[in-house]
């Protein structure tokens, strides 16, 4: 993953912060619980992950269909940034990010789009300062300075693209969406402001395009993010639908430790309680105890219920199974030296635009 700010907004890792985030503040106003009978989940398989990467792939970079503007674009978008937005969208971006620069395929930075709405220009400025140094240099530009910026330019693009399908289909329901592209667009642009609707667009995607199984991950990370909303409300509708989302993911795969960091996360934020953790952790180590990740999270368990030592014994247990784990290195490091947060999360989604570009290799 490049260091440049433009991977870090939107590149969709659940951070450090993430279990600070969730920790359990006490029951909140919860949506009504449902009454309706459980439907039986139908697990997605998944694809081998050159497929998978292939096809995303396709997915980010191809041409975006030709969308109709909502009712009120007239009064937002000037006339110069609807012709340089639907530019953008019908872009071939295999095309246009190589080196060295196609000449039939080029790149503008919209420098007559002055009127946008606030969500859309916000990523027009962002996109015309990570791509201005690739664009005003064109076909003179040196390969070692394009390599050095098109990490920047080209996630800056795919969320900026994104998040035009997204503003330009906003009157859409995702049911009545049938394009993966679209689908993909608008769920790359929800997934950090309404994770309720990124859930479900990853849903709809999943019925669109049922072998892509990452559709299914980024559903159970939405749903996730959405039922933070319920911590400490365990009956709340929306941690079974978590639930249900976690088991949908779960279908094929063979490193099921996302899912089960997932798992044990909101166990914690559901009810506050540790033993759900310590429960889970047990399962899994169970069922790969060739992973450290179960001792790793009996450990945080220990050290948040005050028991040092036992933290310690199981961390070395997760350090025996996996010595080049950083994560449980440091962990061991901070507390040996009295840190007061040493434990933390390692969540990725596999929905991240910025890793199905051009990516060359250094």
């Amino acid at each position: 993953m490049s260091k440049n700010k433009w991977l870090i907004v939107g590149v969709l890792i659940l951070g450090v912060g993430l279990w600070g985030y969730i920790a359990f503040q006490g029951p909140r106003h919860a949506r009504p619980t449902s009454t309706e009978a459980p439907k039986p989940v139908e697990k997605v398989a998944e694809s081998p992950p050159e497929q998978e990467k292939k096809r995303l792939n396709d997915l980010f970079k191809t041409s975006r269909p030709g969308l109709t503007a909502p009712a009120e674009s007239e009064k937002l978008v000037s006339r110069e940034c609807g012709v340089f937005l639907s530019s953008l969208q019908s872009l071939d971006l295999s095309q246009v990010l190589q080196f060295p620069p196609n000449d039939e395929q080029t790149l503008g930075l919209g420098e007559n789009c002055k009127t946008l709405p606030p969500e859309l220009s916000r990523k027009h400025e962002e996109f015309k300062k990570a791509c201005e140094g690739i664009v005003q240099a064109g076909a003179s530009i040196q390969e070692r300075d394009w390599r050095q910026k098109i990490g920047a330019c080209q996630a800056a693009l795919f969320f900026y693209r994104a998040q035009i399908t997204d503003w330009y289909t906003q009157d859409q329901k995702v049911e009545n969406i049938d394009d993966a592209r679209v689908l993909l667009d608008k769920l790359v642009s929800r997934l950090m402001t309404d994770h309720a609707a990124a859930a479900e667009t990853a849903e709809r995607l999943m019925e669109v395009d049922p072998q892509l199984s990452s559709a299914a991950k980024a559903a159970a990370f939405a749903r996730f993010m959405d039922a933070q909303q319920a911590a400490g409300d365990p009956s709340d509708d929306r941690w079974r639908k978590l639930d249900e989302a976690i088991e949908r993911a779960s279908g094929g795969l063979t490193d099921p430790g996302d899912l089960f960091e997932l798992s044990v996360l909101a166990e914690r934020s559901k009810t506050g309680e540790w033993q759900g953790v310590v429960d889970s952790a047990d399962s899994f180590i169970q069922n790969h105890p060739e992973s450290g990740r179960g001792y790793y999270h009996k450990a945080w368990a220990a050290f948040e219920q005050g028991d040092t030592e036992k933290s310690i014994q199981w961390l070395e247990e997760a350090r025996q199974r996996e010595p080049g784990n950083s994560r449980y290195n440091e962990a061991l490091q901070s507390i040996r030296e009295k840190r007061p947060t040493p434990f933390r999360t390692d969540l990725t989604l596999p929905i991240d635009p910025a890793a199905y570009g051009t990516n060359p290799p250094a």
